[in-house]
């Protein structure tokens, strides 16, 4: 599952770097490439949940080479979208609404894997208190059955 996702940001990595090209030659625009590119962390921040959610199985070698790659690219990527949009005042206002959504991205995304890792810290806490009472109860309930079975046999 990791592997596939690792491979499906390379893929649209490649296509952000075509389309940086393309806007180059031709001067185009410069949306395509940041919607491009927001689908593309949306996908890292996917990874990142997959990845913590199989805490399990680490990654591959191979697995780890592809995303470091991918972050380098990514790194790569928002370089060159800076420099393009010292070209033009359009652009820049562009990257600068780019950057403050991908940062708040990054915030809520934080946030949400924070929620998952309390509710399940919680969800355990509470499946070993259950546990707990359960076993008290239990124990309690024997031991009160023996004493009443006792006074009865003692009163007979």
């Amino acid at each position: 599952m990791v592997f596939e996702s690792i491979a499906a940001i390379t893929a649209a990595l490649s296509a952000v770097n075509g389309l940086i090209n393309q806007v180059k030659e031709s001067g185009g625009h410069i949306n395509s490439v940041l919607d491009r590119m927001q689908a593309i962390n949306s996908g890292m921040q996917r990874l990142e949940i997959e990845k913590r959610e199989s805490l399990v199985q680490p990654l591959t070698p191979q697995e780890a080479l592809k995303l470091s790659m991918a972050k380098q690219q990514v790194t790569r990527f928002h370089e060159e979208l800076r420099n393009m949009a010292v070209l033009s005042r359009d652009h820049q206002q562009f990257v600068d609404e780019y950057f403050r959504i991908m940062e708040d991205s990054r915030k809520q995304h934080e946030a949400s894997v924070k929620a998952i890792i309390e509710k399940k810290k919680a969800r355990k806490q509470l499946l070993h208190d259950l546990f707990l009472w359960t076993s008290v109860s239990g124990i309690g309930l024997i031991i009160a059955f023996v004493i009443i079975a006792l006074v009865i046999a003692m009163l007979t």
